[in-house]
């Protein structure tokens, strides 16, 4: 997970520490947007679910990818904010306008890569062009995926007896776009069978001495450049870090 997730292959922000928490996150979040698997991150406010995304979603941009992101397909998103008066309708609005996207982007490549090939055909000394098949041309014009990320997806179903997010199964059987959903409360069974969980729990000590040793860098600095904290440092951080559990599960 350390070789994959780190500050050189993902556009993290200064004043960011990489926790074992936002590392699953933008594990789970990269390896499910490229392969189309509908990902679910539950946890409470502050577990870096919503960062994790943005990460990965900046690092995957079309036209500015990381060097280590440049391996996969580019990122479009498309952001929807559930509340507890989100409708079926709502959301099934939002899987039509992402899946048309997805349409679009699909036949602008193919456009673009039936055109190259041609052109190749015409030319006089296709060596010029490197005789390349349609497939080695498709490897050439990177592949666009629309992801529908839905945020506070868990409110729509704590109204009693509303089932709003049944709108999902079909989407999620036979998923058209990437999907990630986040909330602060679990999915029904029917929703979480459908898709890969990831559960956030309370935050454990090792990511609290992160947390706080990235709020001691100094300001615009990113973490990974600042030097190795002092003695002193790492004892007053790990005293906070036990006085916060100490407080939290009293």
């Amino acid at each position: 997970l350390d070789d994959v997730v780190s500050y050189e292959n993902f556009k993290i922000p200064k004043g960011v520490g990489l926790t074992s928490a936002l590392k699953e996150n933008i594990f789970c979040t990269l390896a499910c947007i490229e392969r189309q698997i509908p990902l679910g991150i539950i946890g409470e406010p502050g577990s870096s679910k919503s960062l994790s995304y943005h990460i990965v979603c900046d690092s995957m941009v079309e036209n500015d990818p990381t060097e280590f992101c440049k391996m996969f397909s580019a990122v479009d998103s498309l952001f929807f904010s559930c509340s507890e008066d989100t409708t079926p309708g709502q959301i099934e609005q939002w899987f039509m306008k992402a899946e048309a996207r997805q349409k679009r982007h699909d036949n602008r490549r193919k456009d673009a890569i039936t055109a190259q090939w041609k052109q190749q055909e015409l030319a006089s000394d296709s060596s010029a062009h490197n005789g390349l098949s349609t497939d080695e041309w498709a490897k050439k014009f990177k592949r666009v995926i629309v992801t529908l990320f839905i945020d506070e997806a868990g409110l729509p179903s704590r109204k009693k007896n509303r089932m709003v997010m049944k709108v999902l199964h079909p989407h999620l059987d036979d998923p058209k776009v990437s999907f990630v959903a986040l909330s602060n409360h679990w999915f029904d069974a029917a929703n979480t069978n459908r898709m890969l969980t990831l559960y956030r729990s309370h935050t454990d000590n090792r990511d609290l001495n992160v947390l706080a040793m990235a709020c001691l860098q100094k300001r615009g600095a990113r973490f990974d450049e600042e030097p190795d904290p002092t003695r002193r440092e790492k004892e007053f951080v790990q005293h906070v870090c036990d006085a916060y559990d100490a407080v939290k599960f009293d």
